[in-house]
């Protein structure tokens, strides 16, 4: 049963938790600030590893995608600077990259997100050291995935939003987009067991 669990929280992504940490609010209210769009009104994929960097992509209503990565671990530094992991004032450095992407292929990426967003299911799959991402779409809701496998479903929907990252400051577009389109074929047409 434990194999089939695991198996299956892999296809599917899980929807996020009610209500958010201060830290989960603080990484996305930055990622806002730089790439001066918000979650209310674009595709908002973040990644919060244990021992690393913060990052997240944004994919706004212009179609520009929106590459945000931290300088600093927020993590870090605000355990550095107090221990009541009260994260509403820390500031770290960011950078932030930004591209055009076709609109036919913006709207494909959010309709493979969406549909992977709606169809999320929990499961008893957790862990405390490894990488946390959300995915966030103001039609669809919040859906999460903890250290995927990668060529799980949940897996590959980590590898888009890694080739988005790499599309905002790509020395070639045509071919950051081809390989985008690539991953959308295999997701769009690999459907996760019911």
């Amino acid at each position: 049963m434990a194999l089939s669990l695991d198996l299956m929280a892999g296809e599917f992504l899980e929807p996020c938790s009610e209500g958010t940490s201060g830290y989960h609010e603080r990484v996305e209210t930055l990622i806002d600030m730089a790439s001066q769009t918000t979650r209310k009104n674009a595709l908002s994929l973040v990644r919060r590893p244990s021992f690393a960097v913060e990052s997240g992509v944004r994919l706004d209503d212009r179609n520009l995608v929106h590459a945000v990565r931290f300088k600093e671990s927020l993590w870090s530094e605000g355990r550095r600077l107090n221990a009541t992991l009260d994260f509403s004032g820390v500031q770290v450095p960011v950078l932030n990259d930004q591209a055009p992407i076709a609109p036919e292929l913006a709207e494909r990426i959010r309709r493979t997100f969406g549909q992977a967003i709606l169809s999320s299911r929990r499961s008893e799959r957790f862990g405390l050291d490894g990488v946390s991402y959300s995915f966030t779409l103001p039609d669809a809701g919040c859906a999460s995935a903890w250290s995927p496998e990668p060529e799980s479903r949940s897996g590959q929907l980590v590898h888009l939003m890694k080739l988005l990252d790499a599309h905002a400051n790509a020395p070639d577009p045509v071919e950051s987009e081809g390989r985008i389109a690539a991953l959308l074929d295999v997701l769009q047409n690999v459907k996760p067991a019911p």
